[in-house]
């Protein structure tokens, strides 16, 4: 008889640990599926974003060549200061949640390298293609660190 009750008694402390338990693992896991989702969203989207602010540079340097393109370049430069905003941001949530030496230094030159093309921008009536190019190969390569980097830590999510 007390095989019997001790089995029982195993029995339903079983089904209670697994009732208890079951919900947490399984809200744990949604949270991790969660920030993965929105850690390789986040990813495209720097991407996008990124690959959008070279080509318009790109547009930019050579309406910035071609003559009587004045308001063309005006707005283009507006546009990508707007684009060179979003990716401060983006910028700024990436270093809310991931933390590090390593990561802070990559934040600060993908930063920096932003500032850099803002400058550049600002500096209407400058015109140096090769500065510019120099200006693109560095932040191209920031990015591309960065880039890294996150496509590192999302996929040990």
């Amino acid at each position: 008889m007390v095989g019997f009750v001790g089995k029982m008694l195993f029995f339903a402390a079983g089904v209670f640990v697994t009732l208890w338990i079951s919900p947490q693992v399984s809200e744990d896991l949604e949270n991790e599926r969660r920030r993965t989702a929105y850690y390789i969203k986040s990813l495209d989207v720097l991407n996008g974003d990124t690959k959008e602010l070279l080509a318009r540079l790109t547009t930019y340097n050579y309406e910035k060549i071609s003559k009587n393109k004045e308001k063309e370049v005006d707005e283009l430069r507006i546009e990508l200061r707007e684009m060179i905003t979003k990716l401060h941001w983006r910028a700024i949530e990436f270093s809310l949640i991931f933390k590090g030496d390593k990561f802070e230094e990559m934040i600060s030159n993908y930063q920096l390298s932003l500032n850099l093309i803002g400058k550049y921008l600002e500096a209407e009536n400058k015109f140096d293609k090769a500065e510019m190019d120099q200006l693109v190969t560095d932040f191209a390569a920031s990015t591309s660190d960065l880039v890294r980097f996150l496509a590192a830590k999302a996929e040990r999510l």
